[in-house]
């Protein structure tokens, strides 16, 4: 079930539409910051999502290690000695 949005939030959306655009290197974080005043409830959850790292690099880089460090044919290996294993190869 949607919630239906609170008057507050669709004047919120409004005040964000009618803003200009901003040049392409200007920091989103620091408009979100100064539109706070104004686009309260927009702003809060903006800066909750805008912050995370929209990035698989570090576990596909951890997956390509433990691939590296573990062969097929050694399918007896237990999690702990596969954790060594990575530790060590990490090293």
């Amino acid at each position: 079930m949607q919630e239906v949005p609170s008057s507050g939030s669709v004047h919120d959306l409004k005040q964000y539409l009618d803003q200009p655009l901003l040049e392409r290197k200007s920091d989103p974080i620091k408009f979100w910051v100064n539109c706070r005043h104004f686009t309260l409830i927009l702003s809060e959850i903006v800066l909750e999502y805008l912050i995370c790292q929209a990035s698989s690099v570090s576990s596909e880089r951890v997956a390509l290690v433990v691939n590296l460090t573990v062969p097929d044919n050694r399918s007896r290996l237990t999690g702990e000695h596969i954790k060594e294993r990575v530790l060590l190869t990490s090293i």
